[in-house]
């Protein structure tokens, strides 16, 4: 009798056991991440997402993190919201936002940002971005973190032993600077573009764009009332730009040329390349994988202004979550002042919180370059438009033909023209 009674008294602490297991598991909910990282940054999500389960026990955070670059990233997302199989949420190009909200793919995020807009404590600067960059028709559809800009960055060492006492102000000195400090025959070059080849926005801001605004002219303008954009690629500033850039690689030779892109690292942890654009991401890969590159940055060489953007990137809320208030909770936590503090020795991005540009991790010269450009009035913020990463990847492609030496700078300028009008019918006209 005995027996029995212990045997079933086991027997119900099992099941009940069982039961308690299950109304736990059942009460957790499994939030899906989407994120593109290097070995330097990735460290920094899982710290982060850490930190999060930790603190709240509910939600558990399943990270991928995607192969390949943004714009492999870009295409698998496509797919993926078409298919039904996108994240929860998705760290990707602050360019992305509009787009995405265009098309309905993300969730506005405006009523949740109303109701906790004391708990963030967001200062000016972190409210500016929102405005500005994370908004679409006057709603907010996602949060910044990490900002960037391009800035020149320059190997130290080698101005110092070509006798060079102080970095280039004009294009014209920029372009002496470079020619004194190259060498093609042996594989020494005075400056380097960030990309040739990448058929995306940032291939168009880094060979042509950039350069347009510090010569005085844009390359698109939007329509206040509209919102469409339209693109002046034909302008003589454009010319004048694209014709400066494309020359430094082929004539003056001083620009190392786009068949060594795959080297761009190397070539300047040797010692091989003397300037190139730089910004914040940039900054931790140098600092852990050439720890000895005295390096640092200087204001944009100046045309008529020293323009460059301000980018950063997102983190938005597929607008199909099952759990829309749980992401936006994981939204806050990784955009807050505290965790981008945080990560900042793994991001490499300057944080979108002002405040910690006072931390350690940004007292290297190269970011005091950077802080110094961002003062300027000419530091602006990007506009975007639906489409703009097909209108500006098809930009991209026409470009590279001249930045290859197929090509005419004026005959690329009129393809690229041709095509982002095309491009932009198939945005408007539908």
């Amino acid at each position: 009798m005995f027996l029995k009674k212990f045997i079933l008294t086991v027997l119900v602490l099992v099941v009940s056991i069982t039961l308690i297991q299950g109304i736990v598991l059942s009460a957790i909910k499994t939030l899906t991440v989407w994120v593109q990282a290097d070995a330097v940054r990735l460290p920094g999500y899982e710290l982060v997402i850490k930190k999060f389960e930790e603190t709240h026990p509910d939600i558990k955070i399943e990270l991928t993190n995607v192969p390949g670059g943004w714009s492999d990233l870009y295409r698998k997302l496509l797919a993926a919201f078409a298919a039904g199989t996108a994240p929860d949420i998705l760290y990707g190009k602050g360019y992305w936002l509009t787009e995405f909200a265009d098309k309905g793919l993300i969730l506005d995020l405006h009523k949740y940002f109303i109701r906790d807009q004391k708990e963030l404590n967001a200062s000016s600067f972190f409210f500016n971005h929102l405005m500005i960059g994370s908004s679409y028709k006057g709603h907010i559809y996602g949060l910044p973190r990490g900002e960037y800009w391009y800035t020149p960055g320059y190997n130290v060492d080698l101005f110092k032993q070509a006798g060079i006492s102080r970095t280039p102000n004009t294009w014209e000195e920029f372009r002496t600077v470079a020619n004194k400090l190259s060498n093609p025959e042996k594989k020494q070059w005075g400056f380097a573009l960030s990309t040739y080849s990448r058929v995306d926005p940032v291939c168009v801001e880094a060979v042509l764009d950039t350069w347009t605004r510090q010569a005085g002219g844009q390359i698109m303008t939007i329509d206040k009332k509209t919102g469409k954009p339209t693109y002046n690629l034909l302008n003589k500033e454009a010319k004048e730009a694209f014709k400066f850039v494309v020359d430094n690689i082929y004539v003056y030779k001083n620009t190392m040329p786009p068949e060594l892109e795959g080297s761009w690292e190397t070539l300047i942890y040797n010692g091989q390349v003397a300037m190139w654009w730089l910004h914040g991401g940039h900054i931790s890969r140098f600092r852990k994988g050439a720890p000895n590159l005295n390096f640092s940055s200087f204001l944009m060489p100046k045309r008529v202004n020293r323009a460059t953007y301000i980018a950063d990137n997102k983190f938005v809320v597929n607008a199909r979550t099952k759990y829309p208030e749980e992401a936006w909770s994981l939204l806050k936590w990784f955009t807050s002042k505290e965790m981008e503090a945080l990560v900042a020795p793994y991001e490499g991005h300057l944080s979108v919180w002002k405040e910690n540009w006072k931390l350690p991790v940004f007292q290297h010269p190269a970011y005091q370059g950077m802080i110094r450009q961002f003062s300027l009035p000419e530091t602006v913020p990007f506009q975007t438009h639906p489409g703009w990463e097909a209108v500006r990847g098809a930009i991209a492609r026409e470009l590279q033909k001249a930045i290859f030496g197929k090509t005419s700078v004026e005959e690329a300028l009129q393809s690229a023209q041709r095509v982002a009008e095309e491009e932009l019918k198939k945005v408007y006209e539908k």
